[in-house]
Order: C-alpha cells, then sequence, then structure tokens
C-alpha cells in the first residue's frame, strides 16, 4: 500500500502489488479486448476497474471496518479497541498495520457492533405486530383507501445534500397531527435505510405514547428493506434499532395486552398522492436540513448521538478512493485527451455501450482499440515495427491514422455514407469524438467497421498480424510508449 506504481525490482509487499496489477491488467484487457500494448490506466478507465493499489485500499479498510463491527466477547475486540498501536513494539500483526493505517479515518469504538447470534432461539417469540407488503401499486392505493385503522402513523428517512434525517407523523381524526423530527448527521456516518428503521422507532415511541388503549393503529413506511428487516436474523448494519423497536413493541404489547389493540406495519410508495405520505415528506426534508425535536420527546435511546453505520463509513471511502482515481486520470496525460472524446470517464458508460446485444465481441473490441488509439493500422503497426511505413493501403496517403480512417479515406466514401447519415440524424458533426462517444452509434460504427474488412485475415488492408479472425489475438511485444 506504499507504492502506487511498484517497480520491475519490487520485493515483500510491492511485488505482490506488481503482480497483482498485472492480473488485473489481464481481466481488463479480456474485458475490453484491448491489445497487450494498451496503457494500463486506459484499460482501467474504459473497464471501470479501479486500479490495483486503490482496490487493495479498499480491500484493507473493508477489513478493518468489519473488524471494528466485532461485539465485545469477541477475542479481538480488545486489540480493535485500543486503536494507538505505537506501543506495540514487538510482534506486530497486520491488524496493527491496519489500525496504523486508517487511525485517522475510522474509529473502532464508534462503530456500530454487530452480535454473534442473533437471538436465543428458546426466547423467540411472534412479532409483537402484523406486517403487511402489496404486491402492486394498485392493490396499495386499494388498501389505504379502505385503511381500516383508527390511527395512522406514517414515517420516512431522507437524506439529502450530505446530511440525514427521520421524521415521523400521527394522524387520528378530529385531532392535531403529532409530529416527531430527528436530525441523524452527516451522510458519511449514516444510511437512508438507517434513518428508515430511526423513524419506525419513532413511530413506536408516538403509540406507545397514546392514552387510548383500546386503538387499532397502522405504521406507514416506503421502504419495504426497513420493513422486511423485522422479517430477517437483525444481524445486518442499522439492525440495533430494529431490535430497540421489537424491543419497544413487545413492551407496548404487554402493556396493552387486556385492550383491542393491533398493530400493523405497512408499505407505502412513494409519491401516490397519499395525504400523510406527503405530509411526513415534508417532515422528513426539515429533520435532513438539521432539525431534531426536543429531546425529551424522544425515545431514550436516541436522545444519544447514534453509533456510526458501518456501510455508510465504506461507501464514504470508496467515494474517496474514486475520486482520487478520477482526479489521478484526468491529470493525466492519456486522461487529457480521452476527456475530449468522453467527459465522464472513468465511468461503465463505454461498457455498457460495447455490451449490446447486436454486435459481436470481436466488434466491441474493434471499437474499444478505437477508443485506445491502439489498433492495427499501418501507424500503429510502424511504432512497433510490425509493418514497413505507415501509408494507408487503400488510398496510398501518407498515415493511415483513425482520423484518416474514419473521416476522410476516399477509398471508404461510399461504406461511410450510412455512417454520415446516422450523425446527421442527430444533426451533430461528423467527429472522432463524437463518434467514439455517442452511445446510439456504436452499431452503426460497428456496421462500418465491419463493412471495411480490414481488421480480418482475407480483408482488403494487409495489416493482420495472424490469421485469427478477432484483434482479441493479435499479438504485439508490449513496448514503453
Amino acid at each position: 500500500m506504499q507504492s502506487d506504481h511498484p517497480g520491475p525490482r519490487a520485493i515483500g509487499s510491492a511485488k505482490v502489488m506488481r503482480q497483482l496489477t498485472t492480473l488485473q491488467r489481464a481481466a481488463a484487457m479480456a474485458i475490453t479486448g484491448g491489445l497487450r500494448t494498451s496503457p494500463t490506466n486506459a484499460l482501467d478507465a474504459c473497464a471501470f476497474l479501479l486500479p490495483s493499489p486503490l482496490n487493495i485500499n479498499k480491500c484493507c479498510y473493508r477489513a478493518l471496518t468489519r473488524m471494528a463491527m466485532l461485539p465485545e466477547d469477541h477475542p479481538l475486540h480488545s486489540t480493535i479497541k485500543h486503536k494507538n498501536t505505537q506501543e506495540v513494539k514487538h510482534h506486530r500483526m497486520a491488524i496493527h498495520h491496519l489500525l496504523d493505517c486508517y487511525q485517522d479515518s475510522i474509529d473502532p469504538n464508534k462503530i456500530e457492533k454487530i452480535p454473534a447470534t442473533s437471538h436465543n432461539p428458546i426466547l423467540a417469540v411472534k412479532n409483537p405486530f402484523a406486517i403487511s407488503i402489496p404486491v402492486d401499486r394498485e392493490s396499495l392505493t386499494r388498501e389505504a383507501a379502505n385503511a381500516e385503522e383508527e390511527v395512522q402513523v406514517f414515517s420516512d428517512g431522507l437524506a439529502m445534500e450530505g446530511k440525514v434525517g427521520a421524521a415521523v407523523v400521527l394522524l387520528r381524526a378530529g385531532k392535531p397531527a403529532r409530529i416527531l423530527h430527528l436530525h441523524l448527521g452527516l451522510e458519511d456516518k449514516h444510511t437512508v435505510h438507517k434513518a428508515e428503521l430511526v423513524g419506525i422507532l419513532l413511530g413506536l415511541h408516538l403509540i406507545n405514547m397514546e392514552r387510548k388503549n383500546g386503538t387499532t393503529f397502522a405504521l406507514r413506511s416506503d421502504n419495504q428493506a426497513a420493513i422486511k428487516a423485522f422479517q430477517s436474523n437483525l444481524r445486518s448494519p442499522g439492525h440495533h434499532l430494529a431490535r430497540e423497536a421489537l424491543r419497544l413493541a413487545h413492551q407496548i404489547n404487554y402493556r396493552k395486552r387486556k385492550t383491542k389493540y393491533a398493530l400493523t406495519i405497512r408499505w407505502t410508495a412513494g409519491h401516490e398522492g397519499i395525504k400523510g405520505n406527503e405530509a411526513v415528506d415534508r417532515e422528513a426534508k426539515k429533520a435532513a436540513e438539521g432539525f431534531t425535536s426536543d429531546l425529551t420527546l424522544l425515545p431514550s435511546y436516541l436522545r444519544k448521538p447514534l453509533l456510526t453505520n458501518p456501510s455508510a463509513v465504506k461507501k464514504a471511502h470508496n467515494d474517496r478512493l474514486k475520486h482520487k482515481w478520477t482526479t489521478i486520470w484526468r491529470n493525466s496525460r492519456r486522461g487529457r485527451k480521452m476527456h475530449q472524446i468522453d467527459s465522464s470517464t472513468p465511468s461503465d458508460k463505454f461498457l455498457k455501450a460495447i455490451s449490446l446485444t447486436n454486435i459481436t465481441p470481436s466488434t466491441a473490441s474493434l471499437i474499444s482499440q478505437l477508443r485506445l488509439t491502439h489498433i492495427p493500422l499501418n501507424s500503429y503497426l510502424k511504432r512497433f515495427k510490425r509493418a514497413d511505413n505507415a501509408r494507408c493501403p487503400a488510398c496510398r496517403a501518407d498515415e493511415e491514422t483513425i482520423v484518416h480512417f474514419l473521416l476522410f479515406c476516399p477509398t471508404y466514401a461510399h461504406k461511410r455514407w450510412a455512417l454520415a447519415h446516422q450523425v446527421k440524424k442527430q444533426k451533430k458533426p461528423l467527429t472522432i469524438e463524437f463518434l467514439l462517444r455517442d452511445p446510439n452509434l456504436v452499431i452503426p460504427l460497428g456496421n462500418y467497421i465491419n463493412a471495411m474488412q480490414c481488421f480480418t485475415s482475407h480483408g482488403e488492408q494487409s495489416t493482420s498480424l495472424t490469421q485469427q479472425s478477432t484483434p482479441h489475438h493479435i499479438q504485439v511485444t508490449p513496448q514503453p510508449e
């Protein structure tokens, strides 16, 4: 992890880094169909593969985050808890090095803990509420219109502008609405799923505070994952809130066991025009902006700052790595050149464009090679001493470049007409940048390349290096650029 570009004589961890980079390069070549001489950073950008040094960084951070989630009864908990490992002078292990590397970005003492077991099977009881998730939106709308519960409770969690909040609204006929808000914090420490569970817990708290016992309640949430969490083993990030919600629901059940109390948690799709759902959306935005109800009105479990969600921590770190990769790539010479073609790289946009079922793998490989500027035209072959000159074999122009092949070679003017017609329909100029950028031109471009028959063993152009029919098998001795 100390060297982003290990040299050929690297040893130890640097040697492993070089070997992993070689493996990933082979994978990127297989994905894109690039030639062996294609630069590694360009292959990674086209295949949307995080460079090996950053990928190892990602894996190490994920491993430390998982260890930070270990409960107190785990043998490694005490080692992880004391994250300051500077005092360990002898017998330092990999875990100590991980803690040293990420001591400023992750605090194991503030990460949610995952229990070693889900629950005691002997003490397992039936859920203290019913769960209803309609199969489609029509059933949902019909169910909402025919709701029989006396009290409707709507909960929602929201992330907005990097902040996360949750809110709940309780509606009873003839009574003013009761509302609670909770601002969780920044999005790099909390998730929307966690906010949805907080909303359900707030809803149960409002139900618990209702004085009328013999009442039916419907607690509505627009997040199916949060509702289905109560049917799981409760051993995932954020599920400590679900365990607390179940505890509170059991408490309500016990207190109102001699009445006609009933509670159903229902899924409600967002943006369906339901009055209570629209109201809780507005309140959730207030909570995400930073508003929190008086702490004395909140359940005791939510009065202190919540622990950091490990999923949010890993996502934030992955976003930082992708931003670092993007910055390095776009500041490089090849990145600046490819930016003129596609400003979205590195992304999966190009990979999706060439993954259409309408084009063959060999055609997709040729389009990748055009973007990588490593394609067996004579200007390229001469650079690697596989051709005597760079002259175009079709029109005898001085140099057969990608621009010449796609736009200007007079021999291919008739076959280029269909490609030019497709570009004209979109009211765009016929340029290299547009041809290699627009996903709608992938099929016309592939048809044009196939019509040329320049890269087959029996084509017009004698630039084939072998007798294979696809450019995946062209063997060119790699040389430094």
